[in-house]
Parts: structure tokens; sequence; C-alpha cells
């Protein structure tokens, strides 16, 4: 919302929220997503190379953990 209050000023004020209701279930979307053959392998090279910077093989790199929750009903 924004308020003129002169000629030359605005008052302006935002809200950002959210809300849930009944949820349950959390899911993990973007944590421990890496293919299983990479989990089972045995070849040192891939793990000394995958497990230091396992964020670079998610799904979604750029962003951290990230869950999701849905409603059953």
């Amino acid at each position: 919302m924004q308020w003129q209050i002169k000629p030359n000023s605005i008052i302006e004020v935002d809200y950002i929220g959210s809300h849930g209701w009944g949820l349950i279930n959390p899911n993990a979307v973007n944590i421990n997503d890496l293919p299983q053959s990479i989990y089972q392998s045995t070849n040192l090279t891939l793990l000394n190379t995958v497990y230091p910077s396992q964020q670079n093989y998610l799904p979604f790199p750029q962003f951290g953990s990230i869950n999701y929750y849905k409603k059953l009903g």
C-alpha cells in the first residue's frame, strides 16, 4: 500500500507472509538427492570429487534445503 502524504513524499507498507493449516508430511526436495550410483560407488576419484562439493551435484544447486508440505484430505 502506498500513501502520498505530500507532493514529494510517499509512505509504503509491505507485508510478506505465509500460513499453513493442518499441514503434515514434510518432503525434502533438495537433500541427499544424489544418484544412488554415487552412494554405492567404490571409485575413490569420484567420491573425492563429489562428496566435498555435494551441493554442485544436487538438482537445484543454487538453493539449500527445500522442503514442501502437503495437506492430506
